[in-house]
């Protein structure tokens, strides 16, 4: 939307695209309902652009809370993956080793140590 010069005097136009072409439409003349009309068509633009804005800032909240849960995930899948596989390092986890096992099964002692770094 925007007011041009034509032949001394001011007219209020709006830019759109028709069929991927763009036009103008007139809208109004300067003074009278051409004043007010682009007043409101301007408060109607603030208001859509707020609302956009709005909108945006939203969806990176949502999606700053969504990578907070795929880090905290992340990290309990390292966890759960030491516990299921074992931890080279610990003994009680270590699938590889023996880890206290006694005639193929761990001894009750054994079974409830946990390394944890």
């Amino acid at each position: 939307m925007g007011w041009e010069l034509r032949k001394g005097r001011w007219y209020l136009y709006r830019n759109l695209r028709v069929n991927g072409n763009p036009k103008k439409e007139y809208l109004a003349a300067q003074g009278g309902i051409g004043s007010v009309m682009a007043l409101e068509l301007a408060t109607r633009q603030d208001r859509l652009r707020e609302s956009r804005d709005r909108a945006r800032k939203a969806a990176a909240r949502e999606r700053t809370a969504i990578d907070g849960v795929l880090a905290a995930a992340g990290g309990a899948n390292e966890s759960i993956k030491i516990v299921a596989e074992g931890d080279p390092g610990c003994p009680w986890l270590s699938q590889s080793s023996s880890g206290g096992m006694e005639n193929g099964t761990r001894s009750e002692q054994s079974q409830r140590n946990v390394c944890w770094s």
